[in-house]
């Protein structure tokens, strides 16, 4: 009987690379500068890295959020495909 391995493709690794960014830099504290947004400074911040901060930690979420799953889904749909192709 076959094993059956969860597909390791570039879809794949890349939808893992984006969630890794975004909890790096979630971890980082990086989400407090999203406050820019709205007009307001986190404590302790300039401008211009909480602006850069946000822009970084918006692209990762926004990356984890709509696109990672489309990568996944993607990379299950092919997978499939491989496995059961008569």
């Amino acid at each position: 009987m076959k094993t059956i391995r969860w597909p390791r493709d570039f879809a794949f690794n890349c939808a893992v690379t984006l969630l890794v960014i975004w909890l790096v830099l979630h971890a980082l504290g990086w989400r407090e500068s999203v406050s820019v947004l709205s007009g307001t400074l986190p404590a302790g911040w300039n401008r211009e890295a909480a602006a850069g901060c946000a822009f970084s930690y918006l692209l990762a979420y926004f990356g984890v959020v709509l696109v990672a799953p489309a990568l996944l889904l993607s990379a299950l749909f092919r997978w499939l495909i491989v496995r059961f192709k008569p």
